[in-house]
């Protein structure tokens, strides 16, 4: 349902759960319904027309957005009205998929958000030095695992980044699978810097933290579906792209969003997020050190066992945790 959960009933409007802080309703038009989001601040009003305006251009020939039916003010701050999209999100979608499924669904729709044709950009360095200095100034409390990623950040050369349409925040919660399987996305964000990579390193979010799930108890049976999906992604990046070159540095910014989460989390998601980071930390030594095998080319076949090699964790380690062969059909 648009991704969003109900909180209250008000006559023709639904009030509707977000997370970017801006007020989400369902509102009956009579003959049909449209999703109505309004700015938290005349201060975010520039943020929300951007992502708006994002949202209006954005163009794809399988994948789809919301219209937009309206934009205007109310009392000074920004407003848009949108189609509302019957659906469920791919967070919830992928928890009842068959591994087959999985892989049949990602391997449509990752080669068409990762653009093969997109160039390395060689300004793009001074947008990501600009804004990991902007984060260091605004974390003033730094443990050792914050200051090594600091210091990671810093000394990454930034060079193989590259520019291209992007939505800004592509987790499966921003992502409405619709009853007949077509993909669309919702929840654009503004972000200082535009490339398909960072929509990769938001995909990685999902598979190496679980971030869509993070108040959610943890569950084998969705472990196991996110490393497929991961698989499949690692598959295609190893066979399109540039080999570890392209995944490293999507393991880099994943490592920068983690850190833009830290001056909004509390401590009790402090310590999940330091944890988060060590991980991303030593998934890029492995990367870096070659201690994980990633081949020029990948296997066709399906299983895709020597991509096995990447992946930091092996899939037969989750079975083996009493887990449910079953349940990976």
């Amino acid at each position: 349902m648009h991704g969003l959960k109900v909180l209250m009933y008000k006559k023709s409007k639904k009030q509707l759960i977000g997370h970017s802080g801006c007020k989400v309703e369902l509102i009956d038009k009579g003959n049909y319904f449209a999703v109505r989001k309004t700015s938290c601040s005349i201060d975010y009003n520039k943020r929300l027309k951007k992502q708006l305006d994002k949202q209006k251009e954005f163009r794809h020939p399988s994948i789809k957005v919301p219209a937009i039916f309206k934009e205007g003010y109310d009392r000074d701050l920004l407003y848009f009205e949108m189609e509302y999209i019957k659906g469920v999100t791919l967070s919830k979608k992928i928890e009842d998929l068959t591994t087959s499924q999985i892989i049949d669904k990602m391997s449509v729709f990752i080669p068409n958000i990762l653009n093969c044709s997109a160039a390395y950009d060689p300004e793009a360095k001074k947008y990501f030095l600009k804004k990991i200095n902007e984060l260091n100034e605004k974390i003033l409390k730094k443990n050792k695992t914050i200051l090594k990623a600091f210091e990671y950040l810093e000394n990454y050369r930034w060079d193989k980044i590259e520019k291209s349409q992007c939505h800004g925040d592509l987790t499966f919660e921003n992502i409405i699978v619709s009853a007949d399987g077509t993909f669309w996305f919702i929840d654009f964000l503004d972000s200082f810097y535009s490339s398909w990579m960072i929509d990769a390193a938001k995909l990685f979010q999902d598979f190496e933290l679980q971030w869509s799930y993070r108040y959610l108890q943890s569950s084998k049976n969705r472990e196991i579906r996110l490393f497929i999906a991961k698989e499949t992604i690692i598959k295609y990046l190893l066979e399109i792209k540039k080999g570890e070159g392209t995944l490293l540095s999507i393991y880099y910014i994943l490592l920068l969003n983690i850190l833009r989460i830290i001056p909004y989390s509390s401590d009790n998601l402090l310590d999940y997020l330091c944890i988060s980071l060590d991980k991303v930390l030593n998934i890029i030594d492995d990367i870096s050190n070659k201690k994980i095998h990633i081949p020029e080319k990948v296997d066709t076949v399906p299983g895709y066992s020597s991509v096995l090699k990447v992946i930091n964790k092996s899939l037969g380690d989750i079975l083996n945790e009493n887990t449910d062969n079953s349940m990976c059909r």
